[in-house]
This record gives C-alpha cells, structure tokens and sequence, in this order.
C-alpha cells in the first residue's frame, strides 16, 4: 500500500500548501478525481483515479458540512442527484470516480466540502434524435384537475441550428436569451397524471435537488423546460430545468 499523504483540492499554490514529513508538496493531485477506496464512520481513504495515481492514498474526514452527490439515486435517469450521507453510504463504490472539493483553514488543515459522483453514462441532457420528439422534454402547465399536467414537446436549438430553419404546421417558435430558440409542437400535447409517489427535482449547475410536488408549481409556464418520465399516462419523473432564461 502507498504512503498515507495529506490531500490538497487544486494544484497546490506556493506558500497555502501543506507539506509531508519529508517536506515534499503535496501536487500529485490536480484534477480533484478520486475512487474512494474504504469509508469508516467519517473517515474516508481515497486514491487519484490515474492508473500511475492508485497507489497513492490519503485520508479526509467527513463532517455535517460535507455534501454528497451521486449519479444513481433516481432509477429512470443516471444524473447527479444531491444526498444525504447514509444514502451516499448505499451507492458509493470504489469502481466509480468522484470529484472531492475541498477549503483550507487558516492552520492548514484540510476540510471536505463535497463528494461528487462523476459518470460518462449521464443522462441529464439527452439531444432529441429523429424519430423520438416529444419522448424528452416538455413544457409543463398545470390543468383545471391538479393533479393532472398538460405536456408540450419542446425542442431547444442554437441560433445556428435554427437558421434558415422552416416551422411546420403546429409549431410556435419563442426566441430566448442569448439568441437560442424554443419549438413549442403543441399539435403533439398530451397529458400525464401525477402519483403519490411521484419523484421531483430541480436541475442546478451541481446537480439535481429533490423536492416536492407543491415547490414546482413556480415553474410551470411556457419557457422553462422539463424532462417527464411517463409510464402511459402516468408521470414517474418530473426533472425540471431552469433554463427560463
């Protein structure tokens, strides 16, 4: 097994970074990707995710500041979900790679911030193939029945790919910030019920949050974009993107 060594968050800058008992820099982390190898109680032992970094591990403990991110938490869609720290328990493995975050107080000492589970199989933001518009991302309004949501496919384009583009019959166009455009089929509504056991979340640029059913009611208009899992007509999964801007 490697030497035990102090982790640092970023490459180390001159003078704000511990040293080993042999008074080398601790630099050989630098893109803040780790496989946890063991966690006991709050401690955990990592090692860099590099072939040539596995041998090498440090320790960090965990505290009630400490936030936990993982990309399996939500069984219809692997995207990063915040959690708490007995289901990071549940769903950490030492085959998966995560993003530690970490600040430095005044004495040197190192406290994590973050865990953050990274994936290439993310699913959180699928383009539209052919054949498939309308299976993704919808606007959502609410109906005269609360419980019931009326859907509107939506596709999200570029000023570049919108260009010279010809909208069909049953398609409002609305411009957006930053010249992208949103395609509204509203020829292709449907609506979905939502269950008791309906799941929601709020993507942010960390992740998804859980809420619940009444804290999205706020979005429901004709610019933010959400993806609904639908088995029939009943909602799953209602993942909403704040992209209104």
């Amino acid at each position: 097994m490697g030497k035990i060594v102090q982790l640092v968050p970023s490459a180390p800058r001159k003078g704000n970074v511990p040293e080993t008992e042999n008074g080398a820099l601790h630099s050989w982390f630098s893109n803040g990707l780790y496989r946890i190898v063991q966690m006991d109680g709050s401690r955990i032992t990592v090692c860099g995710a590099g072939e040539d970094e596995k041998r090498r591990q440090g320790q960090l403990s965990i505290t009630d500041m400490t936030e936990f991110t993982v990309c399996n938490l939500e069984p219809e869609v692997i995207m990063p979900v915040a959690c708490t720290f007995s289901e990071f328990c549940e769903h950490w493995s030492p085959q998966r790679e995560y993003e530690l975050r970490c600040f430095m107080e005044e004495d040197g000492t190192l406290q994590l911030y973050s865990i953050c589970e990274r994936s290439d199989a993310d699913q959180t933001f699928q383009r539209l193939e052919p054949g498939r518009l309308g299976c993704l991302y919808y606007n959502v309004s609410c109906t005269s029945v609360r419980e019931c949501l009326r859907l509107v496919p939506v596709e999200l384009m570029t000023a570049e790919e919108y260009a010279g583009y010809q909208p069909e019959e049953g398609i409002t166009v609305r411009q957006r910030a930053g010249g992208a455009v949103l395609l509204r089929h509203t020829k292709l509504e449907r609506l979905v019920s939502l269950q008791p056991d309906t799941r929601y979340y709020v993507m942010t640029a960390e992740g998804g949050l859980q809420l619940t059913r009444e804290s999205l009611d706020g979005y429901f208009d004709d610019d933010t974009v959400f993806r609904v899992i639908a088995k029939e007509n009943r909602a799953v999964c209602v993942i909403c993107y704040q992209v209104a801007e």
